[in-house]
Protein backbone atom coordinates (compact mmCIF):
# COMPACT_ATOMS: atom_id res chain seq x y z
CA UNK A 1 0.00 0.00 0.00
CA UNK A 2 2.75 2.43 0.92
CA UNK A 3 4.55 1.56 -2.32
CA UNK A 4 1.45 2.28 -4.40
CA UNK A 5 0.90 5.62 -2.67
CA UNK A 6 4.52 6.57 -3.15
CA UNK A 7 4.38 5.60 -6.82
CA UNK A 8 1.18 7.58 -7.32
CA UNK A 9 2.70 10.62 -5.60
CA UNK A 10 5.81 10.33 -7.79
CA UNK A 11 3.71 10.24 -10.95
CA UNK A 12 1.76 13.30 -9.81
CA UNK A 13 5.00 15.21 -9.23
CA UNK A 14 6.33 14.26 -12.67
CA UNK A 15 3.03 15.29 -14.30
CA UNK A 16 3.13 18.64 -12.50
CA UNK A 17 6.74 19.23 -13.60
CA UNK A 18 5.82 18.35 -17.21
CA UNK A 19 2.91 20.79 -17.15
CA UNK A 20 5.15 23.55 -15.74
CA UNK A 21 7.73 22.93 -18.46
CA UNK A 22 5.10 22.95 -21.22
CA UNK A 23 3.74 26.23 -19.84
CA UNK A 24 7.24 27.76 -19.67
CA UNK A 25 8.14 26.69 -23.21
CA UNK A 26 4.77 27.92 -24.53
CA UNK A 27 5.44 31.32 -22.94
CA UNK A 28 8.91 31.46 -24.52
CA UNK A 29 7.42 30.60 -27.91
CA UNK A 30 4.83 33.38 -27.55
CA UNK A 31 7.59 35.85 -26.61
CA UNK A 32 9.65 34.79 -29.64
CA UNK A 33 6.61 35.31 -31.91
CA UNK A 34 6.33 38.87 -30.60
CA UNK A 35 10.02 39.47 -31.26
CA UNK A 36 9.73 38.17 -34.82
CA UNK A 37 6.56 40.16 -35.50
CA UNK A 38 8.27 43.33 -34.29
CA UNK A 39 11.26 43.03 -36.61
CA UNK A 40 11.60 45.48 -39.50
CA UNK A 41 11.89 43.84 -42.94
CA UNK A 42 15.59 44.72 -43.24
CA UNK A 43 16.42 43.02 -39.93
CA UNK A 44 14.34 39.99 -40.88
CA UNK A 45 16.41 39.59 -44.06
CA UNK A 46 19.66 39.82 -42.09
CA UNK A 47 18.52 37.27 -39.53
CA UNK A 48 17.28 34.85 -42.18
CA UNK A 49 20.68 35.05 -43.85
CA UNK A 50 22.27 33.82 -40.60
CA UNK A 51 20.44 30.50 -40.94
CA UNK A 52 22.69 29.49 -43.84
CA UNK A 53 25.75 29.80 -41.58
CA UNK A 54 24.23 27.35 -39.08
CA UNK A 55 23.16 24.45 -41.24
CA UNK A 56 25.73 22.30 -43.07
CA UNK A 57 25.06 22.24 -46.77
CA UNK A 58 23.38 25.62 -46.71
CA UNK A 59 26.62 27.30 -47.74
CA UNK A 60 27.63 27.94 -44.18
CA UNK A 61 29.72 26.72 -41.33
CA UNK A 62 29.15 23.34 -39.81
CA UNK A 63 27.38 22.96 -36.50
CA UNK A 64 29.31 22.08 -33.38
CA UNK A 65 27.39 18.86 -32.73
CA UNK A 66 27.06 15.43 -34.27
CA UNK A 67 24.19 15.97 -36.68
CA UNK A 68 21.25 18.20 -37.46
CA UNK A 69 17.74 17.92 -38.79
CA UNK A 70 15.94 20.74 -40.56
CA UNK A 71 12.75 21.67 -38.68
CA UNK A 72 10.32 24.55 -38.61
CA UNK A 73 10.86 26.87 -35.66
CA UNK A 74 7.82 26.53 -33.36
CA UNK A 75 7.65 30.32 -33.02
CA UNK A 76 8.32 31.72 -36.49
CA UNK A 77 8.24 28.65 -38.80
CA UNK A 78 11.67 29.39 -40.30
CA UNK A 79 13.53 26.24 -41.34
CA UNK A 80 16.37 25.94 -38.83
CA UNK A 81 18.73 23.21 -37.60
CA UNK A 82 17.72 20.99 -34.72
CA UNK A 83 20.83 19.68 -32.98
CA UNK A 84 21.03 15.89 -32.73
CA UNK A 85 23.14 13.46 -30.71
CA UNK A 86 23.69 9.76 -31.44
CA UNK A 87 22.16 7.43 -28.87
CA UNK A 88 22.56 4.04 -30.50
CA UNK A 89 23.09 2.23 -33.76
CA UNK A 90 22.23 -1.18 -35.10
CA UNK A 91 24.68 -3.86 -36.08
CA UNK A 92 25.97 -3.47 -39.59
CA UNK A 93 24.39 -5.50 -42.35
CA UNK A 94 25.61 -6.19 -45.86
CA UNK A 95 23.24 -5.92 -48.79
CA UNK A 96 24.67 -6.32 -52.28
CA UNK A 97 27.96 -4.37 -52.22
CA UNK A 98 26.96 -2.01 -49.40
CA UNK A 99 27.32 -1.97 -45.63
CA UNK A 100 24.30 -0.45 -43.87
CA UNK A 101 23.61 0.52 -40.27
CA UNK A 102 20.72 2.41 -38.72
CA UNK A 103 21.61 5.23 -36.35
CA UNK A 104 19.18 6.65 -33.79
CA UNK A 105 19.58 10.31 -32.84
CA UNK A 106 17.82 12.39 -30.20
CA UNK A 107 17.21 16.12 -30.40
CA UNK A 108 19.32 18.11 -27.95
CA UNK A 109 18.84 21.76 -28.84
CA UNK A 110 17.44 24.41 -31.11
CA UNK A 111 18.34 28.07 -31.51
CA UNK A 112 16.55 30.30 -34.00
CA UNK A 113 18.51 33.32 -35.24
CA UNK A 114 15.32 34.95 -36.53
CA UNK A 115 13.04 35.04 -33.46
CA UNK A 116 15.70 34.18 -30.82
CA UNK A 117 13.83 31.14 -29.50
CA UNK A 118 16.21 28.73 -27.80
CA UNK A 119 15.37 25.26 -26.53
CA UNK A 120 17.80 23.06 -24.63
CA UNK A 121 17.44 19.36 -24.03
CA UNK A 122 14.93 16.76 -25.07
CA UNK A 123 12.36 17.80 -22.47
CA UNK A 124 12.06 21.35 -23.82
CA UNK A 125 12.06 20.08 -27.42
CA UNK A 126 9.23 17.68 -26.56
CA UNK A 127 7.32 20.42 -24.72
CA UNK A 128 7.50 22.53 -27.90
CA UNK A 129 5.89 19.73 -29.90
CA UNK A 130 9.00 18.87 -31.92
CA UNK A 131 9.89 15.30 -32.74
CA UNK A 132 12.61 14.05 -30.38
CA UNK A 133 13.98 10.97 -32.12
CA UNK A 134 15.32 10.53 -35.65
CA UNK A 135 16.45 7.40 -37.48
CA UNK A 136 18.96 7.57 -40.31
CA UNK A 137 20.42 4.78 -42.36
CA UNK A 138 24.11 5.16 -43.12
CA UNK A 139 25.60 3.42 -46.13
CA UNK A 140 29.17 2.67 -47.10
CA UNK A 141 30.37 0.66 -50.10
CA UNK A 142 32.48 -2.41 -49.49
CA UNK A 143 34.99 -0.96 -51.92
CA UNK A 144 35.35 2.23 -49.83
CA UNK A 145 35.59 0.29 -46.60
CA UNK A 146 38.26 -2.10 -47.74
CA UNK A 147 40.20 0.13 -50.16
CA UNK A 148 43.28 0.07 -47.92
CA UNK A 149 43.28 -3.72 -47.61
CA UNK A 150 44.85 -4.32 -51.03
CA UNK A 151 48.08 -6.12 -51.69
CA UNK A 152 50.90 -5.51 -49.28
CA UNK A 153 53.63 -3.10 -50.34
CA UNK A 154 56.27 -5.40 -48.85
CA UNK A 155 58.29 -7.49 -51.28
CA UNK A 156 56.42 -6.39 -54.41
CA UNK A 157 59.54 -5.17 -56.24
Amino acid sequence: MLGDALLSHGRALVDAADKRLIHEVTQRIKAAVKIRDGLPDEELIVRRARISTLFPGWGGLSLLHEAAEQVGCPACAEKIPLELRTVRSTNERIEDDWVYRDVVYVATGLSCPVCTLSLEGTAEIHAAGIQQQYLRTERESLEERYADYGESEYGND
